[in-house]
């Protein structure tokens, strides 16, 4: 089994300082206690105040269930897109110090450039991204490597478990090994960006790993009753709201495997 299906809540959720939200379902009205730190832009978008000093200080955290992405406004500008099964904390509003928030799972940040040169810092359990003012994409969700690619700007990425930073550059993918060192490869960065959009895309991408993100997403188990089927590579492209009867069609076309949806379960002959 590539993929085992979870019971976590199926609904964004914010967590505050005065209890949990779920964005996704909650009126207007039982969103009044936000009223002044931050406004729903739409059903999934959330805007923060712009450095307001009468912000709490205090750190929230937005969690994304299987099958949705949410779209967060920093205080700062910083703009992030937040893909399936992620979380993310961070502060309210922002100091005059280092900008810091936490990501589990995989987010798309479009940083904006604070006066005075104040570095954004990205930290996973895995690794610490330092910026300025860019655009990247950041994927550590447990069980598959880290990591990141860079669609502009600059960026320093280490492990932290310690160790030097690594410059990387524009159009660039840099992974974490077990032993703490990374990869880096030049990339077709539309590749890792297209959930963004609201699709599934890749590129000579083993099978297993094509179908781990579609579980994820539809939050159905995967099993491979021919494991031999695990390494292919494929060139798969697929809408994801379509839903997972589309996906497993899309696969089929290629006549490649055999995929289907029975009791709740896809199998892969």
């Amino acid at each position: 089994m590539v993929y085992q299906s979870t019971d976590a809540p199926r609904d964004v959720i914010l967590e505050t300082g005065d209890g949990a939200l779920a964005l996704d379902v909650t009126d207007d009205k039982q969103l009044s206690a936000l009223q002044g730190v931050a406004s729903r832009r739409d059903t999934m978008t959330l805007a923060y105040a712009a450095d307001n000093k009468t912000v709490p200080d205090e750190l929230h955290t937005l969690s994304t269930p299987s099958g949705k992405d949410f779209k967060l406004i920093l205080a700062d500008g910083t703009v992030v897109w937040l893909n399936e099964r992620s979380r993310l904390q961070y502060p309210a509003r922002f100091g005059n110090g280092e900008r810091k928030v936490s990501l589990r799972g995989e987010a798309y940040f479009q940083v904006s450039r604070k006066a005075g040169g104040i570095p954004f810092v990205v930290e996973t359990d895995r690794m610490q991204v330092r910026v300025l003012g860019t655009e990247f994409n950041l994927s550590d969700h447990s069980g598959t490597r880290s990591h990141l690619t860079l669609v502009k700007g600059s960026v320093e990425v280490c492990g932290t478990g310690g160790g030097d930073y690594v410059r990387v550059k524009p159009g660039e993918d840099v992974s974490l090994n077990d032993d703490g060192s990374f990869d880096i490869h030049r990339v077709d960065t539309d590749i890792y960006v297209y959930w963004k959009e609201g699709y599934f895309f890749f590129d000579d991408t083993p099978l297993s790993e094509i179908m781990q993100q579609i579980g994820r997403w539809y939050n159905v188990d995967v099993v491979f009753d021919n494991p031999q089927a695990m390494l292919l590579r494929l060139h798969y492209f697929c809408k994801r709201s379509d839903g997972i009867e589309s996906a497993l069609n899309q696969l089929n076309l290629m006549q490649k495997v055999r995929a289907r949806f029975e009791n709740g379960v896809v199998h892969i002959d």
